[in-house]
């Protein structure tokens, strides 16, 4: 409160001088700063420059009424706030008095005027302004704050009209503050929109408490929202219910979401419905809490049967339960187990093989909270493997057995041949020679004929070598090998150049080389030298090494079985050979995970592509 220690400043409009000066002395000595004026147009210049808490303005000045001087004053924006005590001569009525106040008068004092009440008075005077000042600062703070808000906020009496509002609001209307206030929402709404509101605030008026409820509207610039009103009641001073006092929370972005992560649930439950493999998620205890469709139809019970079981004890067979809840404890721990291949128990009691890919499942704080599994069920596929392997055993003893009984009577054969030739080669003439002959060539190709199917069944059983060659002089050596078996007479070899080093098996690709050139040198087209060209380049499967001839080349419809076991084309009956050179070639690409293909035009040659194993470099 301000007084000798805190002084306000104080206006005296008074044309009596004496009178003046009195009222200013006894104000000076209550610690106010005082500034004297005479008349009306002086008390408004003054009033700018020193800026009073309070004005003592005598009813009747010179230029003018004191009452409408007041309301002169209170219209000027910087003075709205000050105070203003009117000074009559004479008493006035009760009637004079409302209309004095309700023209702007804060009081009224009567001459002549007594110290002790002068102080008293404009004590009281400026304990009121004092009050007021602080009730309009709260309330501009309290805009202010309210304003800060970017959820549009308002206010209504019982009414129904708007008493206040922020600017969040005003902009979501598209209307000014003093378009807002005062008016009732059918003034500033669609009427559809306007009667939804006012029905709602009136079932707020005969419950009062809080109300919730979602709306779409649409703003001033046009675009629709999703909102939630949080509407409450208020009560004033005495109790009595006041008004209400609501917010409008944009949730357009939260419903857009929430459609979104409906639609990917959606998704995600026909992904897992159709899905052509067990899925199941475990909790941080191991038990069951997402199953799709392929793991209830692999487990032989319905989902309900499955969810919260747990997996280890209930799904697994007693001599795995250990070894997989470690994997599962590792998991859990942030370890890797990625893949895993084992066994699951059904209902029926049936074992199944699973082969899982496994992940695990994080909050978001990163925690991991479980796992996420897929299975795909390679029961079948793992009898199948058994069977090849067994299969591949026998025909390993078979392989053994027809090195064993076919060669050995077949060098029994070349030695009473050999026998035949010393003692009577001299002696045969004719058809005895030539029978001879054709039985010596008949032996040497079923010796052929079984070094390629021994060879047919070695390739891609044995134990890879993959090593680093210089492709170049791997080259070069076989090619040397051949010419000095008379395997490419008359034939040229040609290396391009950037071949480089390849990371390869050399006996495999050794072998496929020499029967690609063998088959090269064999089937040459008689109108022109044989070529041969051998290098690596891009194809649209990658680097692949190639071997092209300029040889009779291959027609389209042989291209198909061309690397079938024992298919010989036309072309090739009068050509010796058994047809296994090409079948050869491509299981010993295909072991090492390559492919091999063949391009060729007829009269004009044949190109051979073979990719080399992984990693290959030239």
């Amino acid at each position: 409160m301000k007084g000798k220690d805190d002084p306000a400043r104080v206006m005296l409009v008074e044309d009596d001088p004496d009178l003046c000066r009195a009222m200013a002395r006894i104000l000076r000595e209550q610690g106010h700063e005082v500034s004297e004026v005479r008349d009306g147009k002086s008390c408004l210049n003054e009033a700018l420059r020193f800026r009073p808490d309070l004005v003592l303005m005598d009813v009747v000045l010179p230029d003018g009424d004191g009452a409408d001087i007041c309301l002169t004053l209170k219209g000027i924006p910087e003075l709205a706030g000050v105070h203003v005590l009117l000074i009559s001569g004479v008493r006035i009525s009760a009637h004079e008095r409302a209309e004095a106040m309700q023209g702007g008068a804060d009081g009224y004092l009567v001459k002549p005027v007594d110290a002790e009440e002068l102080a008293a008075r404009v004590e009281v005077a400026l304990r009121r302004k004092r009050s007021e000042d602080m009730l309009r600062a709260q309330r501009d703070l309290l805009q202010k704050i309210i304003d800060a808000i970017p959820s549009p906020v308002f206010v209504k009496d019982r009414k129904g009209s708007y008493t206040h509002c922020n600017r969040a609001f005003e902009e979501y209307l598209g209307l000014d503050r003093d378009r807002i206030v005062g008016h009732t929402v059918f003034d500033v709404a669609p009427p559809e929109l306007a009667q939804v509101y006012f029905q709602a605030d009136r079932k707020l008026f005969e419950n009062p408490g809080i109300q919730e409820y979602e709306s779409r509207v649409r703003y001033a610039d046009g675009s629709e929202h999703d909102v939630i009103f949080y509407k409450s009641t208020f009560e004033d001073l005495s109790g009595e219910l006041s008004g209400i006092v609501g917010v409008i929370l944009d949730i357009t972005e939260r419903k857009r979401a929430e459609r979104e992560l409906v639609l990917q649930r959606d998704r995600l439950e026909n992904y897992l419905r159709v899905a052509g493999v067990a899925v199941v998620a475990l909790d941080e205890e191991g038990r069951v809490t997402l199953v799709n469709p392929r793991g209830c139809q692999v487990l032989g019970l319905p989902e309900e049967r499955i969810l919260g079981r747990d997996w280890f004890e209930d799904f697994l067979p007693r001599r795995v339960r250990e070894e997989v809840r470690g994997i599962f404890r590792r998991l859990m721990r942030g370890g890797e187990a990625e893949y895993a291949e084992g066994p699951v128990l059904t209902a029926s009691g049936e074992e199944r093989i699973i082969s899982w890919h496994n992940a695990v499942i994080r909050d978001e704080q990163g925690r991991i909270t479980g796992t996420l599994s897929s299975g795909e069920d390679i029961t079948e596929m793992v009898r199948y493997r058994r069977e090849l392997e067994e299969l591949n055993r026998d025909l390993r003893a078979f392989a053994s057995t027809l090195s064993h009984d076919l060669k050995s009577p077949l060098s029994n054969a070349y030695g009473w041949l050999a026998t035949l030739r010393r003692l009577q080669g001299d002696e045969l003439e004719g058809t005895a020679r030539e029978a001879l002959e054709a039985a010596e060539s008949s032996l040497r190709s079923m010796d052929r004929l079984i070094e390629g199917m021994l060879s047919y069944v070695r390739v891609g059983r044995e134990a890879r070598d993959i090593t680093r060659v210089d492709l170049a002089e791997l080259l070069k050596d076989l090619v040397e090998e051949m010419r000095g078996a008379g395997e490419l007479e008359g034939a040229e070899v040609r290396f391009t150049d950037g071949a480089g080093e390849v990371e390869c098996d050399p006996l495999r690709l050794r072998q496929a080389l020499r029967n690609l050139l063998s088959n090269a040198s064999k089937f040459r087209h008689e109108g022109r030298p044989c070529v041969v060209e051998i290098g690596m380049e891009d194809t649209g499967q990658g680097r692949a090494l190639f071997v092209r001839d300029n040889g009779t080349g291959i027609p389209a419809e042989e291209l198909e079985r061309l690397f079938q076991p024992l298919e010989r084309g036309r072309d090739a009956r009068d050509i010796p050979g058994h047809g296994l050179g090409l079948a050869i070639v491509k299981r010993a690409v295909e072991s090492w995970g390559g492919k091999v293909w063949a391009k060729s035009e007829v009269g004009k040659g044949t190109t051979f592509h073979f990719l080399l194993p992984p990693g290959e470099s030239g």
